[in-house]
């Protein structure tokens, strides 16, 4: 049946303000200052038109509503936290995510849109990939220094993949930090894969495959094993939504082999064979979780002793919790922690201890709600649309297994690509993403 459209799609395709959106979309991984400024005029100007035209969606009010109300309970908890000064700069992390939540919802109300948004986002996972693969293969972090002004006193710099100090053996791409890059990259191989398995164009199926397959790559070059875990579950189950079943052998023995490797004996030959097939960087990351002389074991151990933590902390003040990026100084002061974990290493544990539970269910259940809101379509949604909307429900799920061993929304690329994407999921519940 083909697809209906209501007489006036706004914004149009070749408006400025439509323009400027896709570009902050294509940029995420790049700048955050270019993402925040595109997306900005964005938003000026859909507030701009929602005045002069009275353009309005109730379902972009309700979810707006929402947040506000989450908002205010951020703010509250911050006021009341443990070192408000050091909370409400973590407001950051979430108010502007939300306005942009509710500017995503307002401008991308068809299929085409959507197709449209999902491409030029996947631009960011060819650069970010790209400059990751490269990385890797060069043993340099790729960065560039865009902008170095330094005149009477006041120093500007803008540069592109800045790296923390002692990480050069784990890919970061444009990240700071291999954790982040390994999430922004979770996030967008699912979505890329699902493009490229379905009935779209051949050349916007390869650049999606592209996408794809140097994000795939960076992503394991960041030793991240807890996005291995996720990155393989979503690839497993898009293979079988496409009912791919010889992909899904190759997937299955390919996992397998990467843990027999990594966790056999030594000593066994069958051992040896599968550490000759697979890649070094992989079976040596998973046999150093295991040896206690290794710093990936140290890393486990301190996540335990950081769930502990942020555990106790929940349970200590269940209501207003202890304010936004509290845990470093309530776990050092108060608990005494011994690792040397800045963050509880896991998002759910993070908003009990930080926001309360109150506030924490609240945004929790807005995850699951826009998660039933986009699902709830799948019987309308045509083919093509079913596979934007599995993309994106498993790059958002295999998120969420992150969320169960790091914090990864420190980041705001991260975070800004977390938004796009739960956005457009919501979005999928829309009438006009629907044929009639």
């Amino acid at each position: 049946m083909s697809q209906v459209y209501p007489p006036k799609v706004y914004p149009p395709k070749d408006s400025w303000l439509w323009r400027f959106f896709l570009i902050g979309c294509a940029t995420i991984p790049v700048s955050v200052v270019l993402v925040l400024l595109c997306w900005l005029i964005a938003l000026g100007g859909e507030l701009w038109a929602r005045k002069s035209e009275g353009n309005k969606t109730k379902n972009s009010v309700l979810a707006i509503k929402v947040l506000s109300l989450i908002s205010l309970g951020l703010l509250v908890t911050s006021l009341l936290g443990y070192v408000p000064l050091v909370s409400l700069p973590g407001l950051f992390n979430y108010l502007p995510f939300f306005l942009f939540f509710w500017l995503i919802t307002r401008l991308v109300k068809t299929p085409e849109q959507l197709k449209q948004v999902l491409l030029w986002s996947l631009a960011g996972g060819v650069l970010a990939g790209t400059a990751g693969v490269l990385e890797w293969a060069s043993d340099k972090n790729q960065e560039l220094i865009l902008l170095n002004l330094d005149h009477w006193g006041t120093k500007i710099t803008l540069n592109l993949g800045s790296q923390e100090p002692g990480v050069l053996e784990r890919v970061t791409s444009f990240f700071a930090w291999p954790t982040f890059a390994a999430a922004y990259f979770l996030l967008m191989v699912p979505v890329g894969l699902a493009l490229a398995l379905s009935k779209i164009s051949i050349p916007a199926r390869l650049w999606s495959g592209y996408s794809a397959l140097v994000s795939f790559s960076s992503l394991i070059g960041t030793q991240s094993r807890n996005a291995w875990g996720g990155v393989f579950l979503a690839i497993g189950a898009l293979l079988a939504y496409g009912k791919r079943l010889w992909s899904i052998t190759i997937l299955v023995v390919t996992i397998g082999l990467c843990l027999v490797a990594g966790f056999g004996p030594p000593q066994q030959s069958w051992v040896q064979v599968s550490r000759r097939v697979v890649p070094e960087v992989i079976w040596v990351k998973l046999q150093d979780s295991i040896d206690q002389t290794t710093a990936s074991y140290t890393s486990t151990q301190n996540r335990v002793e950081a769930w502990n933590i942020a555990w106790k902390m929940a349970l200590a003040r269940p209501l207003t919790g202890w304010g936004l990026q509290s845990y470093p100084a309530v776990g050092n002061n108060i608990y005494k922690k011994k690792g040397d974990t800045l963050h509880a290493h896991n998002i759910y544990l993070t908003y009990f201890s930080e926001m309360g539970f109150p506030v924490a269910l609240a945004l929790l259940g807005f995850y699951g709600f826009s998660f039933w809101r986009g699902f709830r379509a799948w019987p309308r949604l045509d083919t093509e649309t079913r596979w934007f909307a599995i993309g994106l429900g498993l790059a958002l799920g295999a998120y969420f297994i992150f969320g169960l061993f790091d914090v990864p929304f420190n980041d705001a690329r991260v975070n800004a690509q977390f938004w796009l994407w739960l956005a457009l999921l919501w979005g999928l519940g829309n009438e006009n993403m629907n044929p009639d």
